[in-house]
């Protein structure tokens, strides 16, 4: 994994009481995917909020952390993510909300080794309105839509289901 080049600026970012500081964050993956962190942050009291997101992301991208730990090929498919926050400590109280939550996964495909078809392929899977509030331990979902999809369970002679094999048992610790 090669991060370059790196560039980072940081504004106005203050210790005193009631100030704050912008702050934008963006990266291209070498696939073409894109990552975009911004918003506004605090030292005194500790908040932070803004939106992130994560567009065409490619599922080889991150293929490379999990495949020690999978019996899959590497999978096709790209993740976009978009989502607003909002992130508060004072004394005696926390604030942690993720608002307008938006997940969609394209172009899935996901295949164990040494089978000649994937098990699972999806034109797409999208969760759209979602909101996560662990304080208030309140969890919500304005639409979840899959279109064009395939999913291929089946048993094997030794009568386990072929979904049980996709983690490895003795998974590598080290990536190649």
């Amino acid at each position: 994994l090669a991060v370059h080049p790196v560039d980072i600026a940081l504004n106005n970012i203050s210790t005193l009481a009631d100030r704050e500081g912008a702050y934008t964050l963006g990266a291209k993956f070498p696939d073409g995917g894109t990552f975009r962190w911004e918003g506004r942050v605090s030292l005194a009291p500790i908040a932070s909020s803004g939106s992130l997101s994560i567009e065409s992301l490619k599922a080889a991208t991150l293929w490379p952390f999990a495949r020690d730990a999978l019996n899959l090929s590497q999978p096709r498919g790209a993740l976009g993510v978009k989502l607003g926050y909002d992130l508060a400590m004072t004394e005696g109280s926390t604030k942690a909300v993720v608002d307008d939550l938006e997940i969609r996964l394209s172009d899935l495909a996901l295949q164990m080794e040494k089978e000649p078809e994937p098990f699972l392929a999806l034109t797409e899977i999208a969760l759209k309105g979602g909101r996560v509030d662990p304080v208030g331990r309140t969890v919500g979902i304005g639409a979840l839509s899959i279109r064009g999809g395939r999913l291929g369970a089946g048993i094997g002679a030794d009568g386990r289901v072929n979904l049980q094999d996709i983690l490895r048992s003795n998974p590598t610790t080290s990536p190649s």
